[in-house]
């Protein structure tokens, strides 16, 4: 029977696909799992994963996951758009690259939105909401 994948499991991949320099040199703070931490004011990435199928006797399952990238917004309070614009193009450079280089584990952007932030009344963000598919059964 094929192996299944968990949320958790899913989640530190996408941490370490997208944790490289390519991405982290364009951002201020940091890459983190679920949640940023509070009152913070730097360009950020969080990724969210959503509840994972249950992959137990399927060949592939599949998911959602989500990465906000957070910035400031600008002096007159719009949304800095090209910041979030260059990095949303490396976070989707690096997950189309790991999709070509592996037949086991490939993702596909379902949409993207412009945000403001409800909680930090200064930041705005940039949500890509991205499904994935893993092969069970195989390492990835």
């Amino acid at each position: 029977m094929p192996q299944s994948r968990s949320v958790f499991e899913v989640g530190q991949k996408i941490f370490k696909i997208l944790n490289v320099t390519d991405v982290t040199d364009l951002i201020d703070g940091e890459i983190y799992r679920e949640k940023s931490t509070l009152n913070n004011d730097l360009k950020n990435i969080v990724i969210n994963t959503l509840p994972i199928s249950d992959g137990y006797g399927v060949q592939m399952q599949e998911g959602i996951f989500f990465v906000n990238i957070f910035t400031l917004d600008l002096s007159n309070g719009i949304p800095d758009l090209e910041s979030l614009k260059t990095i949303s193009d490396a976070v989707v450079e690096e997950l189309e690259s790991f999709t070509d280089a592996t037949e086991n584990f490939s993702f596909e952007i379902l949409s993207q939105d412009v945000m403001n932030d409800q909680v930090h009344k200064l930041l705005s963000y940039l949500s890509l909401r991205i499904q994935y598919f893993i092969e069970n059964g195989r390492s990835f």
